[in-house]
C-alpha cells in the first residue's frame, strides 16, 4: 500500500495517494514515515490543518519514545530565538 501511494503520489494523484497511505497506517499503526507522507499529501491537497496534526503526532510521538528529543528542543529553540535576536 505504501508503495502504491508513492507511484500515485509522484503521478501527482495526492488525494489517492492520501488514501493509500491513511489505508497502510490504519493496517500496520502508526509509522512517521507514513504520518509524513500523509502530511504531504494533505499539503498538496491544500489540507493545512490536517497536514500540521500529522507532522504534530510524528513530534509529539518522537519526544514520547525519546525523552531526551525534548531537552535537544528546547536548547535548539534558545539558539535560534537568540540567532533571530541579533
Amino acid at each position: 500500500m505504501v508503495n502504491q501511494g508513492c507511484f500515485l503520489y509522484k503521478e501527482g494523484k495526492y488525494q489517492e495517494a492520501h488514501d493509500k497511505y491513511v489505508e497502510a497506517s490504519k493496517v500496520g499503526g502508526f509509522s512517521p514515515e507514513t504520518a509524513y507522507n500523509i502530511a504531504l499529501c494533505n499539503y498538496k491537497l491544500k489540507k493545512y490543518v490536517p497536514a500540521l496534526k500529522h507532522i504534530a503526532d510524528i513530534v509529539e510521538k518522537g519526544i514520547r519514545d525519546h525523552p531526551g528529543i525534548s531537552k535537544l528542543t528546547k536548547i535548539r529553540a534558545k539558539c535560534w530565538n537568540g540567532n533571530r535576536r541579533a
